[in-house]
């Protein structure tokens, strides 16, 4: 096993060498000095790797850690984490999304239409995304809440037509043994006054298990409903965070400025708290297979590599297109940027500290806990300045 994965590794790491000695051998007469920069395909290729492998780590610590007693789903260090999370990927929308689009869309190389009568496009796009992330919440939560509304009015039915089918056998059973009994005398009247206080007492513990069960399952939807209310957040974070890494990972793929090695450092580190945040929320959201938690890694891991071989391919082969692709970067990562926005803040930070489990904690635990968030504010705040 060991042997194969170094193979692997081995693979991997030869495919950029491979690459740039072809690209040199085919390009060895056409040196143009306008390309002469310090850091080429092969610096791209490496940090690909490189943002894999922060991308993978920072998705699987919360994984691996997440059947430790100290990292429980209620514990303050997992939700200190959490709420770091949180702050990382509000800074990601603000500072890193919506900030760097509304550049795109009002700048030089923009198309005419985004900024000659109307320079606020990155805005309007931003609320399309809140929007849209706001209606596919409760499309779906009104969904369910529905469907688990017909589930209890069934059997509320069920049990009504059991109970009045109950009733007409005893009455029925009853006037049978009371023509019986009419011949008797008093040792039958307490046989008939037996089996009349039985048949209550019958019917009054069958309404009160009913009722408890009833409760039980009613608490049981409630939880249900919650659960799916959090794995619905989950998806729409996952596809605003996938959708930020690809353009990202393009913007890198396309770049071939000389302090390009500090955006990737910004990068890796930007990658490694973004999945942070991003497995948390998928924990919390219980998902029953835990293929659920291997795919969000898988995904996550390869979103920008993929979106920087795309840059590379389109930078190397097709350099004109370069000003309609800025232009579709900057309108998608305004989207992304109001999916992140209302994901963050709504469904993620409001609900929580509006939650039972907030107000039963400790003030220690909730000054942790917000200053953790303080701090993933400010972490990617302070990374904005070379990505």
């Amino acid at each position: 096993m060991i042997i194969s994965i170094r193979n692997i590794l081995s693979a991997l790491l030869f495919i950029p060498y491979v690459y740039t000695r072809a690209i040199a051998n085919d390009k060895s007469k056409e040196i143009d000095t306008k390309d002469d920069t310090k850091y080429g395909v092969p610096f791209h290729l490496y940090g690909l790797l490189l943002i894999i492998v922060s991308s993978g780590c920072g998705t699987l610590f919360p994984i691996l850690l997440k059947k430790k007693s100290f990292f429980s789903v209620k514990s303050t260090l997992f939700n200190s984490l959490k709420m770091f999370g949180t702050g990382v990927i509000v800074t990601v929308a603000f500072v890193h999304m919506l900030s760097p689009a509304d550049k795109m869309l009002s700048g030089d190389d923009a198309p005419d239409i985004f900024k000659e009568n109307y320079d606020s496009f990155s805005g309007v796009f931003a609320v399309l995304g809140i929007i849209l992330s706001h209606g596919i919440q409760v499309i779906v939560k009104d969904y369910f809440n529905n469907k688990n509304k017909e589930t209890n009015y069934n059997e509320i039915e069920d049990h009504h037509s059991n109970s009045n089918l109950l009733n007409g056998s005893i009455h029925s059973s009853s006037t049978e043994t009371d023509s019986l009994l009419s011949q008797g005398k008093n040792k039958d009247i307490e046989i008939k006054e037996e089996e009349s206080n039985n048949y209550n007492n019958y019917n009054s513990t069958q309404n009160e298990l009913y009722h408890e069960n009833l409760d039980n399952k009613g608490c049981h939807s409630e939880a249900l409903f919650l659960t799916t209310d959090k794995q619905i957040v989950s998806y729409l974070l996952e596809i605003g965070v996938s959708l930020h890494s690809i353009l990202i990972g393009f913007a890198f793929g396309t770049n071939f400025d000389n302090d390009i090695n500090f955006l990737l450092i910004a990068l890796m580190i930007h990658q490694f708290f973004e999945g942070i945040a991003l497995s948390t929320v998928v924990i919390e959201a219980k998902f029953k297979n835990f293929s659920s938690l291997i795919f969000m890694v898988i995904f996550y891991t390869l979103t920008m590599p993929l979106g920087g071989v795309g840059g590379l391919i389109i930078y190397n082969f097709n350099k004109s297109n370069l000003k309609i692709m800025t232009s579709v970067q900057g309108v998608l990562d305004s989207v992304a940027a109001g999916l992140l926005i209302y994901d963050s803040l709504v469904n993620i930070l409001y609900n929580y500290t509006s939650s039972k489990q907030w107000n039963n904690m400790s003030r220690f635990s909730k000054f942790i806990q917000l200053c953790s968030f303080y701090m993933g504010c400010a972490a990617m705040a302070i990374v904005g300045i070379w990505a």
